[in-house]
C-alpha cells in the first residue's frame, strides 16, 4: 500500500513538474515575441530614414535624409499662459510703418522692425516711437533690393539678409561690412560670434554642402554634412533646395531645424551630424510635382513649391535659457491659440508645450524670456508680456 501511495506521489510530482516546465516555455515564447515585435516597432521608429519624394513625367524619384531621425512620440503636455498686451500701434501714417515683415527685440529693449516697404530696419521704444532707422533701397553700402530677415549677435551687431544682392550686410558701432555670396543665395543665418555667421544657402547637393561657417572677410571656414542625400541617377533639381529652407540656432554647437521636415538636428564640432529627432508633430513626407521647361534650348525643372505649404510645421525656432522653442504651426491650428514646443537644448528630449491664449493669427512673431512681439495679420505691431508657467 504504501508502495501504491508512494508512486501515485511521485507521478503527481511529475506531472507538477512538467506543468512548471510548459508554463515557463510558454512565458518564454510570450516575452520572445514581445521583444521582436517592440524590436521591429523600434527599428522602424527609430531608424528609418524619412524621404522627400519628386515626381517628373511619370517617374517618381526619393531624396533620402542623411541620418535617422530619433521618434519620440507625438502627445503634447500642455501648458496655458495667458499674455498681457503691453502696446499696440503700426495701422496709422504716424507710426512710419509701411509693410513690416520681421520683428525682433533688440539687447537695449528696442522692438526691431524689417520694412519691407522702404527696405529698412526701424527701431521703436517703449512710447511707439522711431528712434533709429537703417537702410534703404539701393545697392550700395547699407542699401536693400530685398531684405528677408535681420538677426543680431550677441553684442548686439545687426546682420541683414538680401536675396536679390545674395548678401549679407553687418552694422556695426563703427562700420558697416557685406558678405557677398557669387553663386548661392542666403536663406537663412545665424550669428556665431563677431567674426563668424553660420550659413544656410540655396545649394543642396552633397558636393555643395548647404550649411557653412564662414568669417565676416567671407571666407569658409568650416561646411556642414548635408542632410539630403542627392543620388547620382536623380535628375538635376537646382530649385528643390526649397525643400532645406530652415532655421539655424547655436548653442555652443550648430543646431538645424528645417520647416518641412520635422526634425531637429545637432552637428558636432567637426561638422557632421551627431544626433538628430522628431519634433512632437512627427514625419511627414513631402511631395513636389516637378515639371520640365525649355529655355533656349536647355532643359530645366521647375517644382510646384505651393505643394510645400501644407507640410510647413516649424514656423520659427528659438534658444532661451538653452531649451529649443519651436513655433508649431500643426499645434497652433489644433488648439486655436500660439503653441510653442520646448525641447531640450543639447539632446532635443522633448519637454511641454506653451500654449499661449489670446492670439492665433499673426504674420512674425518673436518669443523672448518674457516677452511676445507680433505683427498680426493686419500688419500691427503688438507687445505682450507673459509669465512662464511652472
Amino acid at each position: 500500500m504504501t508502495i501504491k501511495y508512494l508512486s501515485q506521489f511521485y507521478k503527481l510530482g511529475l506531472n507538477m513538474r512538467r506543468k512548471k516546465i510548459l508554463i515557463t516555455i510558454i512565458t518564454v515564447l510570450i516575452i520572445t515575441s514581445f521583444a521582436i515585435l517592440f524590436s521591429e516597432k523600434f527599428k522602424s521608429s527609430y531608424n528609418d530614414k524619412p524621404f522627400v519624394t519628386l515626381k517628373l513625367e511619370n517617374k517618381e524619384y526619393k531624396i533620402y535624409t542623411t541620418y535617422s531621425p530619433y521618434y519620440q512620440g507625438n502627445q503634447r503636455k500642455l501648458k496655458t499662459i495667458i499674455p498681457k498686451l503691453l502696446l499696440s500701434f503700426g495701422t496709422e501714417k504716424k507710426d512710419s510703418l509701411f509693410f513690416p515683415i520681421k520683428i525682433k527685440m533688440e539687447a537695449k529693449g528696442y522692438i526691431a522692425i524689417l520694412d519691407q516697404g522702404d527696405k529698412s530696419i526701424k527701431f521703436f521704444n517703449s512710447n511707439k516711437k522711431l528712434v533709429k532707422k537703417i537702410g534703404g533701397y539701393g545697392k550700395g553700402p547699407g542699401e536693400f533690393i530685398l531684405p528677408m530677415n535681420f538677426y543680431f549677435d550677441n553684442s548686439n551687431n545687426l546682420y541683414v539678409v538680401d536675396i536679390n544682392l545674395r548678401r549679407v550686410t553687418i552694422f556695426k558701432m563703427k562700420d558697416t561690412t557685406s558678405i557677398t555670396l557669387n553663386k548661392d543665395i542666403p536663406i537663412e543665418i545665424c550669428p556665431i560670434n563677431t567674426q563668424e555667421i553660420a550659413l544656410l544657402k540655396s545649394s543642396i547637393n552633397n558636393e555643395n554642402k548647404p550649411i557653412e561657417i564662414r568669417n565676416i572677410k567671407d571666407n569658409i571656414i568650416r561646411g556642414y554634412a548635408p542632410i539630403l542625400n542627392i543620388e547620382d541617377n536623380l535628375p538635376v533639381f537646382y530649385d528643390i533646395s526649397a525643400i532645406t529652407v530652415g532655421n539655424i540656432l547655436y548653442n555652443n554647437n550648430l543646431i538645424y531645424i528645417p520647416n518641412y521636415l520635422n526634425h531637429i538636428i545637432f552637428f558636432n564640432q567637426n561638422g557632421g551630424i551627431k544626433n538628430s529627432v522628431c519634433t512632437i508633430d512627427l514625419n511627414k513626407f513631402p511631395i513636389i510635382n516637378n515639371r520640365a521647361k525649355y529655355i533656349n534650348n536647355n532643359r530645366m525643372i521647375m517644382g510646384s513649391f505651393n505643394e510645400l505649404k501644407k507640410y510647413k510645421t516649424n514656423l520659427n525656432s528659438y534658444i532661451i535659457d538653452g531649451d529649443i522653442f519651436i513655433l508649431s504651426k500643426d499645434g497652433t491650428e489644433k488648439y486655436n491659440a500660439i503653441v510653442f514646443d520646448r525641447y531640450e537644448g543639447k539632446t532635443g528630449e522633448y519637454i511641454d508645450s506653451w500654449v499661449i491664449k489670446g492670439i492665433s493669427k499673426f504674420a512674425d512673431i518673436c518669443l523672448t524670456e518674457n516677452k511676445l512681439l507680433i505683427i498680426d495679420n493686419k500688419l500691427a505691431i503688438k507687445e505682450y508680456t507673459y509669465v512662464k508657467p511652472i
